[in-house]
């Protein structure tokens, strides 16, 4: 059975200025990504630039000489907002996590000494979550921009009839009754044909375009 993630497509950029917990990072998990390390923030912000594409998840040690690790990934966030973004420190500090909560919005703070099976984990898990959401966010561009190549006359021919809540359950991959709540709370465009409410499929399309880019926005 084949696994359902190549976790070599999602490169790690790991920033650390020991180079020995560079070489260790590598050897433990070169085997199943791709790996490249910095070993200070200038170096980082290059090969983030150089590998802009590649990248999914960037991982930094705090206490570094110069730039700090939880400053490296705010300025990374505003240069690759997509990326999974981990902290990682031999130092035990709720202050740090909450700042690198708040501040780079990072998914992980793991400590030192590492606990490799765990990692590993953890790293798997962050990859996938990058590649559902590049794909999500490609299909769905990719359906936006057809759809912009479509006469606005043609449009309605092609999406089809009027959805029902039920339809548009469906198509967003969630209950009726949260679909009820966006509606009732004007989150979700919809009108009403006689007491039903119903949907067109071009307008929920614009309306997962919008929401997308403002949460790209609201990233950097």
């Amino acid at each position: 059975m084949e696994p359902l993630y190549d976790y070599g497509k999602c490169a790690i950029l790991y920033v650390d200025d020991e180079e020995k917990s560079l070489k260790y990072f590598t050897r433990a998990f070169g085997g199943k990504f791709k790996i490249l390390s910095a070993v200070n923030a200038s170096e980082g912000y290059r090969l983030l630039e150089q590998h802009r594409d590649e990248i999914g998840l960037l991982i930094t040690d705090q206490r570094m000489p110069g730039e700090k690790g939880v400053e490296f990934l705010q300025r990374a966030r505003q240069l690759h907002p997509n990326a999974i973004r981990i902290l990682t420190t031999a130092y035990s500090d709720l202050d740090l996590v909450v700042e690198a909560v708040n501040s780079a919005a990072i998914s992980k703070y793991v400590t030192k000494p590492w606990d490799i099976p765990e990692l590993e984990t953890i790293l798997k898990q962050a990859c996938e979550a990058f590649t559902v959401q590049r794909e999500h966010d490609l299909r769905l561009a990719a359906k936006f921009s057809e759809q912009q190549k479509t006469p606005a006359a043609d449009r309605g021919a092609r999406f089809g009839d009027l959805q029902t809540p039920e339809e548009i359950a469906r198509y967003l991959n969630v209950n009726k009754f949260t679909v009820y709540r966006l509606v009732t709370e004007k989150k979700i465009p919809a009108f009403k044909v006689g007491n039903q409410w119903r949907f067109k499929q071009e307008m929920i399309d614009a309306w997962l375009m919008a929401r997308s880019n403002m949460g790209k926005k609201k990233s950097n």
